[in-house]
């Protein structure tokens, strides 16, 4: 039968899925015994027993789902904090060495300036001693 354009099993089954709610919302009030007969001791409990109890189990399965889920979901996010904190760490180190690196260019830079200046300065003591003539009969000095 159908009834305002919808078929009468539609309406039965709308009733069975709304008597849960109803009977949440009222919070074990008054009247939620009589919604609950009403809607599951009415013309339709034949047809509409089964269908309760497999949305019961329908919603079973999602929550368990749901909950699965939500695992998942946190643990993708303690794995993304771990790697967050391993790439800074990594980071960090590149850092040091860049630091490491910088600082040991500065030293050559100055070994380089050192040395070219001694190099100068042993050219210019050698210059400066190649005007005295020394005897091969002459001791070296010893320290």
């Amino acid at each position: 039968m159908i009834r305002g354009g919808v078929p009468e099993e539609f309406h039965a089954r709308q009733s069975i899925w709304s008597a849960p709610v109803e009977c949440r919302r009222s919070n074990g009030g008054p009247g939620t015994a009589n919604v609950s007969q009403r809607t599951f001791h009415g013309d339709h409990e034949p047809q509409g027993a089964p269908l309760v109890d497999d949305a019961r189990k329908v919603m079973d399965d999602i929550a368990s789902q749901f909950q699965r889920v939500t695992d998942v979901v946190e643990e993708i996010s303690v794995a993304s904090q771990e790697q967050s904190q391993g790439v800074a760490q990594v980071g960090k180190g590149i850092s040091h060495m860049d630091k490491t690196t910088q600082e040991n260019a500065a030293m050559m830079e100055e070994m380089a300036t050192a040395s070219s200046l001694l190099h100068e300065k042993a050219d210019n003591l050698v210059n400066t001693v190649s005007v005295f003539k020394l005897s091969a009969r002459v001791a070296p000095l010893r320290g």
